[in-house]
């Protein structure tokens, strides 16, 4: 992920933030809330771009052991405010790499909402096979990827859905779903901007 778009990000405002915090999780990820897990309770979780926390927090508070990756200083402190009586663990980092994470660190839930287009086409098969070492046998990943006009302040690569399934297939992962859909706010719905949906999964050692 570039300085230039982290830098987009550590320009957003307070009504960024206050907008971003508002969204209901359970309707954000409504396409693909059936395959996250059922309890929570125990489950490492890999939050990356986590913004101010809305997420990380949604899922610490339902017992799952988060780590939240956000590479904005801006957006991490607002998080570590917003949510400071919440156990979240909290990096400065970013794809492709996540050098602050250990080989053998490795999580039952990755999420990726609406990071992906950061990242140019090099980067963007870094990044996956760094997902797919990270997550751990049985696990999923969960990606949002959006296609479209970036708004104020950000950069965006083109995303091709079809790369991922096929880097998926070449690392083993299923795919569980892959399902375009919308977008929910106004700016986007305006500017054209939509999104797909992607549910992986490592399979379990047999």
């Amino acid at each position: 992920m570039s300085q230039d778009a982290i830098t987009g990000y550590e320009q957003v405002d307070e009504s960024w933030i206050k907008a971003t915090e508002a969204i209901d999780p359970t309707k954000l990820y409504a396409y693909v809330l059936d395959l996250f897990p059922i309890n929570f309770k125990g489950l490492k979780i890999l939050d990356l771009g986590a913004a101010s926390g809305r997420d990380a927090a949604w899922l610490a508070a339902q017992g799952a052991r988060v780590t939240a990756v956000e590479p904005a200083e801006n957006l991490r402190s607002a998080g570590q405010k917003l949510h400071r009586g919440i156990p979240i663990t909290w990096l400065d980092d970013r794809l492709p790499d996540l050098e602050s994470l250990e080989d053998g660190n490795l999580f039952n839930l990755i999420l990726v909402t609406g990071v992906w287009q950061h990242l140019d086409e090099a980067d963007q098969a870094l990044g996956f096979q760094r997902l797919a070492q990270l997550l751990r046998s049985g696990g999923r990943i969960i990606m949002a990827l959006r296609h479209g006009a970036p708004a104020n302040h950000h950069i965006n690569f083109p995303i091709e859905t079809d790369a991922l399934l096929s880097w998926a297939n070449a690392l083993g992962l299923r795919v569980l779903r892959a399902k375009a859909a919308p977008s929910q706010g106004d700016w986007n719905k305006a500017n054209g901007v939509s999104w797909t949906w992607l549910v992986l999964e490592k399979p379990a050692a047999s």
